[in-house]
C-alpha cells in the first residue's frame, strides 16, 4: 500500500508540476547563483520557485518540478531570461560569443515569436506616428499633435487586434497565451480572447493562469458600453477623498492618464478646451492618474492647466481602480451618463468633440 501511495504521489506531482530538464553551459559565470521566479504577468507578481548554483565551470544539469507557467530566470547579476514552460518542455541554456540563449522549450519559442511580431509591428505602424506627434507637440503645433496622436491611438488599437489574431493563429494551446493576455483588448475582440482562454483551458484545465484570465474577461465585460461604471474612491492631489458619485455631472468623462504618457499629455490641451466649452452645459471630467510619484503628477497638472478633479492613489497599474476598469494602456477614457452608465469609451480629439456636441448641444 505504501509503495502504491508513493507511486501515486510521484505520478500526480509529475502530472501537475512536470519534470523539467534544466541544463546550463555558461562559462563566463562559474558558481553563479540561479534563481527561477514564477512570473504572473497579469497580477504583476514574482515568486521564487527554485534556487541553486552553477558549478565551477558554469554548468548545471538538474531535474526541476515546475508547473506550466511563465518564469523569469536570473543567473548571476547580469543574465535575465523570460521563459514560458509548457508540459514536456526542457530548458537548455547556452552561452556562445557572450550571448545567452534558451533552447528546448516550445512555449518559450512561441512566446519569443509573439514578442518579435509585436515589436516589429509596433515599430512599423505605431512608433513613427508617436514620434511625429511628439515632434509636433514640442513645436507647439497643438492641432497637428492631436491629429497625429489620434492616428497613433487608432494604429495602436489595430496593433492590439493583430496581436490577438497572431495568438489565435500561432500560439496553439501554449502557456504563451498567458503572456499574450497582457495586451488584450475587449469590446469587439471579446469573443476572440474567450477563444484563447478556452484553448489554454483545454490543455491545462487546472492552471492558475485561468483564474487571472477569467478575471480579466469579467472586467472587460464589466466595463463594456451599457454597463454601470465600477465604484471609484480616490484621493486628490491634496489628500481629500472623492467618490465618483459626488463628482458626476449630466455627462462625465473618466480619463486615465499619467505625466509620463506622451499621448495623454498631447491630448490635454484638447481636454482643457472641451471642459471650458461644456462644463456649464453639464459635462464634468474626472482624471485618474497612474503616476507613482506625486511630485511628477502635480507638476503635470499645473503645467497642463487641468482644473477639474484629479485623483490618484499613486499605485500605477497596480491601482485597484485601474484594475476595476481593466486599464492595460493609457490614455483610456469612459463617457458616462448621470446614472453612471457607460455610453461610450476611448474617444479622443475631434472624435470626442463631435460626440459631446451631439450630446450637449
Amino acid at each position: 500500500m505504501k509503495a502504491i501511495l508513493t507511486f501515486l504521489t510521484l505520478f500526480i506531482s509529475h502530472f501537475i508540476f512536470g519534470q523539467i530538464h534544466f541544463k546550463a553551459d555558461i562559462p563566463s559565470q562559474p558558481n553563479a547563483k540561479v534563481q527561477i521566479q514564477r512570473w504572473d504577468v497579469l497580477n504583476q507578481t514574482k515568486e521564487i520557485e527554485v534556487s541553486f548554483s552553477l558549478n565551477s565551470e558554469g554548468k548545471a544539469d538538474n531535474q526541476l518540478n515546475l508547473s506550466p507557467f511563465l518564469y523569469l530566470i536570473k543567473i548571476g547579476g547580469n543574465t535575465k531570461l523570460q521563459v514560458a514552460l509548457d508540459r514536456g518542455d526542457s530548458l537548455v541554456i547556452h552561452e556562445r560569443g557572450g550571448k545567452v540563449t534558451v533552447y528546448g522549450s516550445n512555449g518559450t519559442s512561441k512566446m519569443q515569436a509573439y514578442e518579435s511580431y509585436r515589436e516589429n509591428d509596433f515599430e512599423q505602424h505605431v512608433k513613427p506616428l508617436r514620434k511625429r506627434a511628439a515632434e509636433a507637440f514640442r513645436n507647439e503645433n497643438d492641432s497637428l499633435a492631436v491629429a497625429l496622436t489620434v492616428k497613433e491611438q487608432n494604429a495602436y488599437d489595430s496593433h492590439k487586434k493583430k496581436l490577438i489574431q497572431f495568438a489565435l493563429n500561432e500560439l496553439d494551446s501554449s502557456i504563451a497565451i498567458y503572456y499574450a493576455a497582457l495586451r488584450w483588448k475587449g469590446d469587439e475582440e471579446l469573443k476572440n480572447i474567450k477563444k484563447l482562454r478556452d484553448k489554454l483551458a483545454g490543455r491545462y484545465p487546472r492552471n492558475p493562469s485561468l483564474e487571472a484570465l477569467d478575471e480579466r474577461i469579467k472586467n472587460f465585460e464589466r466595463v463594456a458600453i451599457g454597463q454601470k461604471t465600477p465604484f471609484i474612491e480616490l484621493p486628490d492631489q491634496y489628500g481629500k477623498i472623492h467618490t465618483l458619485n459626488k463628482l458626476k455631472g449630466k455627462y462625465t468623462l473618466i480619463e486615465f492618464w499619467a505625466s509620463w504618457c506622451g499621448p495623454c499629455r498631447r491630448f490635454n490641451p484638447e481636454l482643457v478646451e472641451v471642459y471650458k466649452n461644456y462644463k456649464n452645459k453639464g459635462l464634468n471630467i474626472v482624471s485618474v492618474s497612474l503616476n507613482t510619484r506625486k511630485n511628477l503628477w502635480i507638476s503635470a497638472i499645473e503645467q497642463d492647466s487641468l482644473d477639474w478633479a484629479q485623483l490618484s492613489d499613486l499605485k500605477g497599474y497596480k491601482s485597484k481602480t485601474a484594475k476595476d476598469y481593466n486599464i492595460s494602456s493609457i490614455p483610456a477614457n469612459f463617457l458616462i451618463d448621470e446614472n453612471g452608465m457607460i455610453i461610450d469609451k476611448n474617444r479622443f480629439g475631434p472624435d470626442l468633440k463631435k460626440r459631446l456636441e451631439v450630446l450637449l448641444n
